[in-house]
């Protein structure tokens, strides 16, 4: 009586299918996963921006103006100062942080502290989720690190990935000196929907005074906000009149790690994203409260 030899597994040629079909799924598989993974990174930073826009009218409807980029009562400029992201924490859920740091006085908060007590402010430190996008890899805190590297005391500061747009006295954020007027919603000509408020400035660049903080004027008031101009492009370098890129450096510069432009945040609440590749002109005069007829929409 013959035996039937049953076989069992696979024959090397019909292992080889079948991971070549697994390796496709994979390819196929991974972009699509990584992709979805970016878009559910875009709406949590959209969401942060919105929360942000409700911040901003929340802190009008209490002082009946918008908040400053800066706050400097001193009659010498580029002096350290508290900025909008210390003024807009009691609307963010922060009003115990803000109670700790009590922003008094304006100028030299930060090395004046770090000279009296050997340490930066111990609350300034702080990483606040707000404050970062999810896509970015920008470091919690600020870094020693560029041509002009950070002064001791400038250095542990928590970072943002956003920064409010400034173009002069002409935008929604803007310097408040001793002598400077508040901005409120009424000069806001071209109508809150088609002006921009902030946008994404994660990138620190290779200077230390170009870092974003949350926190105020650590090194530049460049490093608070974003300006318009053919040395500030989206996402992009553009030589500086020394030749240096102000990209690079990190100073007022619209920075994210989404592919294509960035999120910004409109000065009536709503979100929208810009491409990289938006006209000059255009882009001025949406930073603008007023562009004087040169934008009739986007």
């Amino acid at each position: 009586m013959s035996l039937i030899r049953l076989r069992t597994g696979f024959t090397l040629v019909e292992l080889i299918v079948v991971l070549t079909v697994v390796g496709i799924l994979l390819g196929l598989l991974v972009p699509a996963v990584q992709q979805a993974r970016e878009s559910a990174r875009r709406t949590q930073c959209r969401s942060h921006l919105k929360q942000f826009g409700i911040a901003i009218h929340g802190y009008h409807d209490v002082h009946r103006c918008v908040v400053p980029a800066i706050v400097d009562n001193s009659e010498t400029s580029n002096i350290d100062c508290w900025g909008w992201g210390t003024f807009l924490l009691p609307h963010l859920d922060q009003g115990a942080l803000y109670q700790k740091l009590n922003p008094q006085g304006g100028r030299s908060v930060f090395e004046d502290y770090f000279s009296e007590h050997g340490e930066i402010h111990p609350q300034g430190g702080k990483k606040l989720q707000i404050f970062q996008c999810p896509s970015s890899t920008l470091e919690d805190t600020t870094q020693f690190v560029g041509p002009r590297a950070m002064e001791a005391w400038r250095i542990g500061y928590g970072t943002t990935d956003y920064r409010g747009c400034m173009v002069g006295r002409s935008g929604t954020f803007v310097y408040v000196g001793p002598r400077d007027h508040v901005v409120r919603f009424s000069s806001f000509h071209d109508g809150l929907s088609q002006t921009l408020a902030m946008g994404e400035g994660a990138h620190p660049g290779k200077d230390g005074v170009g870092w974003p903080t949350w926190i105020g004027r650590v090194g530049s008031v460049n490093g608070l906000v974003i300006r318009p101009s053919t040395y500030h492009p989206i996402n992009g370098k553009s030589k500086s009149k020394s030749g240096q890129y102000w990209t690079e450096l990190g100073y007022s510069t619209t920075f994210s790690f989404h592919s294509g432009g960035c999120n910004f945040l409109m000065a009536d609440g709503s979100v929208k994203f810009i491409n990289e590749n938006i006209e000059y002109l255009v882009y001025y005069s949406l930073m603008a409260r007023s562009d004087e007829g040169r934008l009739a929409n986007f």
